[in-house]
């Protein structure tokens, strides 16, 4: 059974994608404060998470609850049995 949608369904996915840009946007300038000369394992993993979250983020706050619509797949896409 499908999840009705309502006025309010998109707001908390919404904020959660708003907190979710700001808590990459922390980690991407900790990225960039902490000066080495040559990147270490911490490094990547700061970018990989900042990097991440921007992009759910962004998805979150732009699509809200259409995130969640589902799609049709031309037959060339989908499995034959």
């Amino acid at each position: 059974m499908a999840m009705q949608p309502t006025k309010w369904a998109n707001l908390p996915l919404r904020l959660v994608g708003a907190v979710t840009l700001v808590v990459s946007a922390a980690l991407w300038s900790l990225l960039f404060r902490t000066p080495t000369r040559s990147p270490d394992a911490i490094a990547f993993l700061l970018a990989l998470l900042a990097f991440a979250s921007l992009s759910a983020g962004s998805a979150m706050l732009v699509l809200g609850q259409h995130l969640f619509d589902q799609v049709e797949l031309s037959q060339r896409w989908t499995r034959r049995y």
